[in-house]
């Protein structure tokens, strides 16, 4: 189901982010080539996941913002579960 993959994409991405801030805060902390190797890695993972979200959203074919909607800083997502 679409809603499942977009909420799956999310937290995928969300975790690793989390992971990259970890890895930066490591390479501050102690400096040293395994520290850059592991944020280049955390780096990496937050790209690809971005790219996976990114896909999911594209493929669900929904329209995301009515255009006559002004952008007030807010991000609405749409899981596609419908409220009882």
């Amino acid at each position: 189901m679409i809603s499942n993959q977009k909420i799956a994409a999310i937290y995928n991405l969300r975790t690793a982010v989390d992971a990259k801030v970890k890895a930066e805060q490591r390479l501050k902390n102690v400096p040293s080539a395994d520290a850059r190797i592991a944020l280049l890695n955390a780096t990496l993972d937050v790209e690809a996941k971005t790219q996976t979200a990114i896909e999911v959203c594209h493929e669900c074919g929904r329209k995301h913002e009515p255009e006559d909607t002004p952008c007030d800083n807010v991000i609405e997502v749409d899981f596609g579960i419908d409220a009882p």
